[in-house]
């Protein structure tokens, strides 16, 4: 029998354990001995691989914040790796439901612009039935509800504006859902 009664416990229970618990715990848990380390290098590899593909993002492509808030809400060490959030623009209407377009900014050593962005789509064919599943938007309306604490009247108006195109509930909702976020730029 080992000496640490945590090590007796079968692996399957040690790796249930640690999914609760939060990456900075589960980072000194696994420098404690090479045993829980040999168990926690799975977890580890699967947040260091999170961290690198969510830590920055922002909403120049059409879909992203959709896609994102529906991989938040699937997984929450999605939504707990989202540090740095760029909202470049809102979408007010379906017709503004295109990528960011091109824009030119100058070189990092002043010389001449450069494109920073491809090519823009328009996303023409786009409503509220070929974006939003129609549970996604139950979902929504729970959270606006329960996490947001939104009443009756603002959430059916935010329901609405959303149904009618609006992005900005959805942005709302995925700040709302990344509780490791540190900073939100607004680069209109």
């Amino acid at each position: 029998m080992s000496f640490y009664p945590l090590l007796a416990l079968p692996d399957e229970l040690l790796v249930a354990i640690t999914s609760f618990a939060t990456l900075e715990s589960i980072s000194r848990l696994a420098s404690t001995c090479k045993t829980i380390h040999r168990i926690t290098r799975d977890i580890l590899a699967l947040q260091r691989k999170y961290h690198d593909e969510y830590n920055l993002r922002h909403d120049r492509s059409t879909f992203a914040v959709p896609e994102l808030l529906r991989l938040a809400q699937r997984d929450s060490a999605v939504a707990w790796h989202i540090h740095h959030l760029e909202i470049w623009t809102l979408r007010w209407s379906w017709q503004d439901w295109h990528d960011y377009p091109e824009r030119m900014f100058i070189s990092h050593d002043g010389t001449a612009p450069h494109p920073t962005l491809g090519p823009r789509d328009t996303n023409t064919q786009l409503r509220k039935d070929n974006v939003y599943d129609p549970v996604e938007l139950v979902q929504y309306e729970k959270l606006l509800r329960g996490s947001l604490h939104l009443s009756d009247e603002e959430t059916e108006l935010w329901m609405q504006r959303t149904r009618d195109g609006w992005d900005e509930m959805l942005k709302t909702l995925l700040i709302a859902l990344a509780p490791g976020l540190r900073s939100l730029k607004f680069a209109r």
